[in-house]
């Protein structure tokens, strides 16, 4: 069952600059292209790799008051099994920003299987629920549009959503079905451990992926560093984030006109409107 895991989504933080960790990358996507590509969270800059075919085969964020040297470095879907290998390779010591380790099932009656099995396990560790489809369809044999039961929060460490793949993505394959297990490690030492952790050592991180994920035949084990809890933003935090991103360009150019003098522009920012 181990080797039927895969990764769907993998982000890494790498302390290097955009331009080397391209050429790094280049080496094993031979045939790519590198392309603009808009940056979102903070970052100013962005690039992505491409296929011949035009597929986005890898995406880098970088650059911004908040981001430092780090480059953010992503792939999903079908591209992101061969990017998790690659950028562990290539830059062992990144540190993981996000893994959706994933398993598919093409199988009359995967989805309910599943979906009672999330149920049960959810229950098992006191984690709710949330399902996404027609209503009354939440445990019919069969439905002609695809369904999705999440178990955990998006602002938790981990999270695991069953959904009808096949249905979205495949309408030959109306059984398939995928299960994804999304985590998030919260702090440095974590993000650090889990960059080198095996694929079942990451879906055993967390409580819920155990319970999960044991039933379904993977060995899991008991974390030998725990991924964190997710740190809430005070009111304050969240106002100062809001100000970085809305006045970012008007501090700089003000700044730049008092000559990079931060002395300046802090009694310039706090002296009251006339």
């Amino acid at each position: 069952m181990l080797n039927n895991l895969f990764f769907d989504w993998y982000s890494a933080s790498v302390d290097a600059s955009p331009d080397y960790i391209v050429g790094m990358l280049k080496t094993v996507y031979k045939t790519s292209t590198l392309e603009p590509a808009r940056p979102q969270n903070g970052f100013t800059h962005g690039d992505r790799l491409v296929s011949p075919s035009g597929d986005t085969l890898i995406t880098l964020w970088y650059g911004g008051a908040q981001q430092g040297t780090r480059t953010l470095v992503f792939a999903s879907g079908v591209h992101a099994d061969k990017f998790a290998h690659s950028i562990r390779d290539l830059f062992p010591d990144h540190e993981l920003v996000r893994a959706d380790p994933a398993i598919d099932y093409d199988e009359e009656g995967a989805y309910l299987s599943l979906a009672r099995h999330g149920l049960r396990s959810s229950r098992a560790v006191s984690v709710g629920n949330r399902f996404i489809g027609e209503a009354g369809t939440e445990f019919s044999p069969h439905t002609a549009r695809g369904r999705s039961l999440y178990f955990g929060s998006r602002s938790s460490v981990s999270m695991i959503r069953v959904y009808e793949k096949g249905k979205k993505d495949d309408k030959t394959r109306p059984n398939w079905v995928r299960a994804e297990f999304e985590f998030k490690p919260k702090n440095i030492e974590a993000r650090l451990y889990y960059a080198k952790a095996s694929i079942s050592e990451i879906v055993s991180a967390t409580r819920l992926g155990r319970a999960f994920f044991e039933t379904l035949g993977v060995a899991v084990s008991l974390p030998s560093v725990p991924p964190g809890t997710v740190r809430v933003e005070t009111d304050h935090e969240r106002a100062m984030r809001a100000l970085r991103a809305q006045y970012h360009n008007t501090i700089h150019k003000e700044l730049a006109l008092n000559g990079g003098d931060l002395h300046q522009l802090a009694i310039k920012l706090l002296s009251k409107p006339a």
